[in-house]
């Protein structure tokens, strides 16, 4: 029932005592049932007189350890040499038990201690997932917000390109739907010529007066220079114009004149519909419904002549002529230019007429008040041969007589003749 277990015993006294020295004796040891075992967890101990006995054998056996180390030499060896070495080792193997319960108890304080840390790590490491995941998810919802955003940048960007297109062809059809306008008027303009022949062919009795200065001419090559009637082919009756007899071969006839600053060309519509004045051997315009029903009976050409102040001459001449009726506002119709003071008249062709009290530019002001005339206005122009009469070199607000591509818009001509003729 019981093991033995040797237990080393001093069977002699330290140095200095008197007794000689050998080897430890042992003592019998006795252990059984639980004694001299280390119960792990943490219950309570079966029975108080089994661990007061364990004490007490711990201690004896505490007690036997320092005995030997009493006993050992100066240079570390026990006496008696390899025999000493041996009762050590048999000590050694004797208490294993002791050991061992030792390390089982250092282990499980180990363990219990490390518990808590374990179960806080895992906590840790379980909150940790949590955010990661919640962060994947908001990297995800951002990717796809992103993504969405990119469609809509693409589908704008579609949308506006689309629009651009569409602008592109509004203008495009804009530009046709002008061109054909255009053809349409001169075609209207030729529909009138025929007419008009027509009606002069059906009224024998007006059949040998003339239509125009060029008429007159031909009927009688040593005509001079002067005023004359003429008689449209309308059949509406005929008015006084100023026949030019001399410039180019003559037989032009004028429909405005500056000389001399003597009139105010500076008037409202009615005006300019109907002419000013009455005396035609001065300053004049021969009004626009004159002019409509000249220029509507044959194919015409048209001619500018201009003087500055110091007496030079220049013409600009464009080889067709017409204008429209006062329904659509006498807008303007010209053909190729030719001559020597640079074409000021083209920027103009295809604009209806404007005065300071009727605006049919194309901005939001009023060119005719701004610049002080009446003109086939653009934006605003590049001639404004009805403009105020300054006489040469002038600081106003470009508002003289002047063509802009012989003297530029600051010179107010000394002398204008607008005249037509028909065409060869």
């Amino acid at each position: 029932m019981y093991e033995q277990a040797e237990a080393v015993r001093p069977s002699f006294s330290g140095p200095g005592s008197g007794h000689t020295s050998g080897p430890p004796q042992t003592r019998p040891v006795h252990q059984g049932g639980s004694r001299g075992h280390v119960r792990q967890g943490n219950g309570a101990p079966d029975k108080q007189p089994e661990d007061d006995d364990a004490s007490s054998h711990t201690y004896e056996e505490a007690e036997a350890v320092r005995r030997h180390a009493a006993y050992m030499s100066t240079d570390g060896r026990y006496p008696g040499g390899a025999s000493g070495r041996r009762g050590v080792c048999s000590f050694l193997r004797a208490h294993r038990s002791g050991v061992a319960a030792g390390i089982a108890v250092l282990l499980s304080l180990v363990s219990v201690g490390l518990a808590p840390l374990t179960f806080i790590n895992k906590q840790e490491i379980s909150q940790l997932s949590t955010t990661f995941d919640a962060v994947k998810r908001d990297q995800y919802n951002m990717s796809t917000t992103v993504d969405a955003l990119k469609r809509d940048q693409d589908g704008m960007s579609t949308t506006v390109a689309g629009m651009s297109t569409t602008v592109d062809a509004l203008k495009r059809d804009l530009d046709n739907e002008r061109s054909r306008i255009t053809a349409l008027e001169k075609r209207l303009h030729e529909i009138g010529k025929n007419l008009g022949k027509l009606v002069f062919s059906s009224n024998d009795t007006d059949s040998d007066k003339p239509q125009d200065c060029q008429d007159i001419l031909d009927n009688d090559e040593t005509t001079p220079s002067g005023v004359y009637m003429v008689y449209p082919r309308d059949n509406l009756g005929g008015f006084n114009v100023f026949c030019d007899m001399d410039t180019d071969g003559g037989g032009w006839t004028l429909f405005q004149r500056r000389r001399d600053g003597s009139v105010d060309f500076y008037r409202g519509w009615a005006d300019y519909r109907t002419g000013f004045p009455s005396n035609l051997n001065g300053e004049f315009w021969l009004g626009n419904d004159n002019l409509y029903r000249l220029a509507v009976q044959k194919v015409y050409q048209l001619r500018v002549d201009m003087e500055d102040v110091e007496g030079e001459t220049r013409y600009a001449a464009y080889d067709t002529f017409a204008i429209s009726p006062e329904s659509q506002n006498y807008k303007l119709h010209i053909g190729t230019y030719s001559g020597t003071a640079g074409d000021s008249l083209t920027y103009h062709d295809g604009k209806p007429f404007s005065t300071k009290d009727r605006d049919n530019d194309e901005i939001t002001s009023s060119c005719a008040q701004d610049y002080k005339g009446a003109w086939w206005y653009k934006r605003c122009h590049d001639s404004n041969l009805n403009g105020l009469y300054h006489l040469g070199t002038h600081e106003g607000n470009n508002d003289g007589v002047y063509w802009q591509y012989w003297k530029g818009n600051n010179y107010s001509l000394k002398s204008t003749e607008m005249k037509l003729r028909p065409a060869p």
